[in-house]
């Protein structure tokens, strides 16, 4: 962990291609090309003495929000990387601490967390920064766990149970394929539903509280 934080602030992130086209964006917006931080402007393919404005839609633009607030903070885009990768890789390894203890006995977690740490992906984008891949990896262990005390939840408690449900599909909003682990926890949902480890009632508020995130 700690050679983790050393080597990210000894060394600037590199970027991968989706990351790249949203900071490049980002870049232009900031140099007043264009007005959103997350449309690009590129040559027209019909006319190539003029431009052309496309609004980004394969990758959400939480993808860049981080990195913007950095640099509107007057930091530069590689500080604003390093420290958006030390922020979310922290609430991760904790994230990951704390779900592994609840699934895990004791004498088996410290083993947990080490193979976690030593796991090449856990800090591969303090090398190559990935953006909303690092955030989904870093809040959903979050998600697993606030659902997880959701299902616990009696009925006369659905604060957590409700919470869980507009939570849930906000995963979305970081990587987009991450509606693939909403629909997954969703079955679950209905899993526990049906051998009667939930009630029908809690699964209701729940569903009701996803479509209204999603639909928001």
């Amino acid at each position: 962990g700690s050679f983790s934080i050393a080597a990210s602030l000894w060394q600037r992130p590199n970027i991968d291609t989706d990351m790249g086209t949203c900071l490049l964006a980002a870049e232009q917006q900031r140099v007043g090309r264009s007005d959103r931080f997350h449309q690009l402007v590129d040559v027209d393919p019909g006319d190539l003495s003029r431009d052309r404005i496309q609004e980004i839609t394969w990758w959400p633009p939480s993808y860049t929000i981080p990195a913007v607030l950095g640099k509107r903070a007057g930091i530069d885009w590689g500080r604003s990387l390093q420290f958006s990768f030390l922020f979310f890789w922290s609430i991760g390894i904790l994230g990951w601490a704390l779900l592994f203890r609840r699934l895990a006995s004791g004498h088996v977690l410290p083993w947990l967390l080490l193979s976690l740490i030593l796991f090449r992906y856990c800090h591969h984008s303090g090398y190559l920064y990935e953006g909303g891949e690092l955030m989904y990896w870093s809040l959903f262990p979050g998600i697993m766990l606030l659902n997880l005390l959701a299902l616990e939840q009696r009925d006369g408690g659905r604060r957590l149970v409700i919470l869980a449900g507009l939570a849930t599909p906000c995963l979305v909003l970081l990587k987009y394929s991450a509606g693939i682990s909403v629909l997954g926890i969703g079955s679950c949902w209905l899993l526990m539903a049906r051998t009667r480890q939930t009630s029908l009632s809690n699964l209701g508020c729940w569903t009701a509280a996803a479509v209204v995130a999603s639909a928001a």
